[in-house]
Order: C-alpha cells, then sequence, then structure tokens
C-alpha cells in the first residue's frame, strides 16, 4: 500500500477537461481517497502509540549517550 507524503499533496496535478478547465472528477475523487487512507493510518492509534514508543526510545537513548559522556545541563 502506497502512503502519500507532503510533497504527493503539494505537487498533486489533475488533467483538465477538453472542454474548459474543469477537473476530472473521477480523479479528484481517488486522490481525496488516498489522503484519507493515508490520514487514517497515521491516526490510528496502534500506529501513534508506535510512533510514540520510538520517538520515547530515540530520546532516553539521546540521554543514556549524553549521561556516558559526561556531558548534562548545569
Amino acid at each position: 500500500m502506497h502512503f502519500l507524503t507532503s510533497q504527493d499533496v503539494k505537487h498533486k496535478a489533475f488533467a483538465t477537461g477538453a472542454f474548459g478547465n474543469y477537473y476530472d472528477a473521477n480523479q479528484v475523487d481517488d486522490f481525496l481517497d488516498d489522503v484519507e487512507r493515508t490520514l487514517c493510518h497515521y491516526e490510528h492509534p496502534a500506529v501513534t502509540q508506535r510512533i510514540t514508543d520510538q520517538l520515547a526510545d530515540a530520546i532516553a537513548a539521546r540521554v543514556v549517550e549524553k549521561l556516558k559522556a559526561g556531558e548534562h545541563d548545569q
């Protein structure tokens, strides 16, 4: 499954119709479906918890590194 990036959204272009400046409704609907799937993925509690856990682990590892190196806030 492909999830969108902010760059995908920023640079998305829709084809215009042959009779003027209107967008193909099916293309717009498909794109909005992709946006919805991406947002639902990142809003899912399990994903949110996994990201939170990964950030906490990274912060803890950095603190341990600083302590081992003798660095600390005074």
